[in-house]
C-alpha cells in the first residue's frame, strides 16, 4: 500500500500488490510521505530545501546511537545530518547536500504506543528535522512545538 498525501494532508491508500492486509508503511511509503512534507513547505523555503535529501532506515546504527548517547534503538525517530544553513558558506549552499534520516521501526512503535497517525507523526518529525536544517536548536524546537 502506498499512502499518498492529497492537498489537505489526507491519506489515500493505493495498493501495490504487496500484503493487502498490512497497515504499516514500507520504505517507499515513508519516502512518499516525507518528501510530501518538503513539497508542502511555503515557497519561500523551497530554495533552501532543494538539496535536502531524505533517507529512510529501519533503525539507527550503533555508531549513531553511541554518538547521541542513546541506549535504545527505539529512542530516535529522525536525525538531521549536515551543516545548518546559517553556518554554511555561500558556495556550499548550492553544492553540499544535507539529509534527514527517518527511522521506520521507532516511528511505527511510537505511533502505536501513543495512538498517533503515522503520516501525522512523519510530518512532525520532518518539520522538526527541517528546523535543524534552518539552524534551530533542540530547545528552540521544543519551544515552538509546545
Amino acid at each position: 500500500m502506498v499512502l499518498v498525501l492529497n492537498k489537505k494532508m489526507k491519506i489515500k491508500k493505493k495498493m501495490l500488490g504487496r500484503n493487502k492486509n498490512a497497515d504499516l508503511p514500507d520504505l517507499a511509503d515513508m519516502y512518499a510521505l516525507s518528501y510530501g512534507v518538503i513539497d508542502k513547505l511555503p515557497k519561500k523555503y523551497m530554495g533552501y530545501t532543494k538539496n535536502l535529501l531524505v533517507r529512510i532506515e529501519n533503525f539507527p546504527d550503533e555508531v549513531t546511537l553511541q554518538n547521541l548517547s542513546l541506549n535504545d534503538k527505539y529512542e530516535l525517530l529522525g536525525l538531521y545530518r549536515g551543516v545548518p544553513i546559517p553556518f554554511k558558506s555561500p558556495k556550499s549552499l548550492k553544492s553540499q547536500a544535507d539529509f534527514i534520516c527517518l527511522y521506520r521501526g521507532p516511528i511505527i512503535r511510537y505511533a502505536r504506543d501513543n495512538s498517533e497517525n503515522i503520516p501525522d507523526l512523519i510530518q512532525k518529525v520532518m518539520i522538526h528535522e527541517i528546523g535543524h536544517h534552518f539552524g534551530l536548536r533542540e530547545n528552540d524546537l521544543d519551544f515552538i512545538e509546545a
